[in-house]
């Protein structure tokens, strides 16, 4: 290869020409052509008299101290000339210096003698590679800073000291990937942020999950915080704007959403809203449940227990143990009650066993207590039944009405006797 390089000096011009370290002699030995100054008119090099080639030097007899001073001589020519471009392996450099190397094996190196990195252009996946022959980290840095703007150590590691910013037609996009599989993305569009986790393969898009701090062998104490700087729970979500007089913290949105409480592999509780083909004895709304087993308790003052439904449906205030659908250990207080039961209205039948006032008084005497009502210890022990006291009670009415009647027509015999 030769290139020329033309310049005027006192208006006599000199032609100067800057060959390239190429195989110029013929044989196997390289040969480092200096420049050879000459006068117009331009003769090419192959034309020159043999005696006027100045500075052939077989690289293959030099010793290191003079094979770099020729190096230097070289590249200090090529300064001197402009010289535009320059071979090292090849006769057609395309650039200011161009090095020729096999595939897979190192073009260009700088060492000094323990670190050493170096230019490589693989054959297997073709790449260019640039790096660390040594087993040393390699660092890319800007203006001669101390800390390198990237780093990868000898581990496969990388790090970034300073800002990244990433752009596209649609944004900026970080794929993450396995091997040659898609497994997630870092996005952006517009003022938006997505985290995707998928893999794309040359099928399919498969969709993936977005874990945060699961646990590897070890148990993560760390916590996730939206709008919370220090995070005390696995999620705390912070706002204080104020939409409609409320902050909008948290929307499920789909169809028949469930919130699940598990004690890992086993469900406890869950809330869910039913907008779509509610399960038998359910009806579309908001349901709040458990599962077999585990009550639903409700609490006030600090984890004292207020109200809990118990696994067999048993409603309690006040009371951990309900034995009935609604247990209150407590007063209660209501505009109305209403009780559904029978009534004693079998008093009238023509055949209900109507005790006379005679065998009412000897029960009494006897028991303490009027016949078919519960003692008082009985009421201390078992609590009083509202509706079937109020239906003994209402026959015991009745039983007196009858008496009554039958006194009065008593009265009115005697008084027509009269």
């Amino acid at each position: 290869m030769r290139d020329r390089y033309q310049k005027s000096s006192n208006d006599k011009k000199q032609l100067l020409y800057c060959l390239s370290l190429s195989r110029t002699d013929g044989g196997n030995n390289p040969v480092m052509v200096a420049y050879y100054p000459v006068t117009e008119p331009y003769v090419p090099v192959a034309n020159l008299p043999p005696k006027k080639l100045l500075h052939f030097i077989d690289l293959q007899k030099l010793n290191l101290m003079k094979y770099l001073f020729a190096t230097i001589i070289l590249s200090t020519i090529s300064i001197i000339c402009k010289a535009q471009n320059v071979g090292i392996g090849t006769q057609t450099p395309e650039d200011l210096l161009t090095v020729n190397a096999p595939t897979d094996s190192f073009g260009i190196t700088h060492t000094n003698g323990i670190v050493s990195i170096a230019t490589k252009i693989s054959g297997v996946t073709p790449a260019g590679w640039l790096g660390t022959k040594t087993n040393h980290p390699f660092n890319i840095f800007t203006n001669k800073n101390a800390v390198p703007n990237v780093s990868f150590t000898t581990d496969g590691r990388s790090s970034f000291n300073s800002a990244i910013n990433i752009s596209g037609f649609f944004g900026g996009a970080v794929n993450l990937m396995q091997g040659s599989s898609q497994n997630g993305e870092l996005s952006t569009f517009s003022s938006n942020f997505f985290i995707r986790a998928k893999q794309t393969t040359d099928f399919a898009l498969i969709p993936g999950n977005i874990l945060l701090q699961t646990p590897s062998g070890l148990t993560y104490t760390g916590n996730v915080g939206i709008g919370e700087t220090n995070p005390d729970f696995k999620l705390n979500i912070s706002d204080t704007k104020l939409t409609g007089g409320q902050t909008l913290v948290l929307k499920l949105k789909a169809v028949n959403p469930v919130l699940s409480f598990d004690n890992f592999s086993q469900r406890i509780g869950y809330i869910t809203a039913r907008t779509q083909n509610p399960p038998a004895g359910f009806y579309n709304g908001m349901v709040v449940g458990s599962q077999a087993g585990y009550p639903i308790q409700f609490s006030t003052n600090n984890y004292s227990l207020s109200m809990i439904i118990a696994d067999n449906g048993n409603v309690g205030i006040g009371t951990a143990n309900p034995t009935y659908k609604l247990s209150v250990n407590g007063n209660v207080r209501s505009k109305e009650v209403v009780v559904e039961s029978g009534w004693a209205d079998y008093v009238f039948e023509n055949n209900y066993p109507l005790l006379s006032l005679k065998e009412t008084e000897k029960f009494i005497l006897a028991n303490k207590h009027l016949p078919g009502i519960p003692t008082a210890k009985y009421i201390r022990e078992n609590g009083l039944a509202v509706a079937d006291l109020q239906t003994k009670m209402m026959a015991k009415i009745e039983e007196l009405t009858l008496h009554i009647i039958e006194l009065e027509k008593k009265i009115e015999a005697i008084e027509i006797k009269k």
